[in-house]
C-alpha cells in the first residue's frame, strides 16, 4: 500500500522547512556580525604620529620611539608600522641608536597603507678628548707659571 500526500500538505511542509532554514541562516549571520569587532579600516586612518617628534643624542645614544595612528576625527588608532632611520640604526620595536657622525637625521614609521610619520634626530659632536701628555695639563686655578712670578726662569 502506498501513501499519497496531497499537494497542499507537501507545499505546507516545504514552506515550514524553508522558513526554518531561513531563520537559522539569519540567526547565524546576526551572531557572526554581533560578535566580530574589526579594527578600523585603513581607509579611516589619516595620519601616523611618531613620538617623540624630535630628540638630541650623543653618538651611541639611544631613544625609544612609538607610533600611533589617527583617524578622520583625529582620534588615536592602534597601528602596526615598520621603522627606518638615517644616521644610526633602529630596531623593529622603534629603538634608535645614534651613529658616530654628527648631524640631523630622521626616523620614519610606515604603515602598510603607505601613510608615514617622521621624527627628527640631532646627533651632537663628541666633546674634545682630554689632554694626553703632562705638557698639556692646565695649571690649577690661581697658579701662575714660574717665570711670570719671577720675571723669567
Amino acid at each position: 500500500m502506498r501513501v499519497q500526500r496531497s499537494p497542499a500538505k507537501m507545499a505546507t511542509r516545504h514552506l515550514i522547512v524553508s522558513a526554518a532554514v531561513l531563520a537559522a541562516g539569519v540567526a547565524c549571520s546576526s551572531d557572526t556580525t554581533a560578535s566580530s569587532e574589526e579594527p578600523p579600516s585603513s581607509e579611516s586612518l589619516t595620519a601616523i604620529v611618531v613620538s617623540p617628534s624630535s630628540t638630541t643624542l650623543e653618538p651611541g645614544g639611544t631613544q625609544q620611539f612609538s607610533a600611533e595612528g589617527r583617524d578622520q576625527a583625529g582620534s588615536p588608532v592602534s597601528v602596526s608600522v615598520s621603522w627606518t632611520g638615517t644616521g644610526g640604526t633602529i630596531t623593529t620595536d622603534g629603538l634608535y641608536t645614534a651613529g658616530d657622525t654628527p648631524g640631523t637625521f630622521e626616523v620614519v614609521a610606515t604603515h602598510a597603507s603607505g601613510l608615514a610619520g617622521t621624527a627628527a634626530i640631532t646627533v651632537t659632536a663628541d666633546p674634545p678628548p682630554p689632554p694626553s701628555g703632562l705638557d698639556d695639563l692646565p695649571l690649577a686655578t690661581g697658579q701662575l707659571p714660574r717665570w711670570d712670578l719671577f720675571g723669567g726662569f
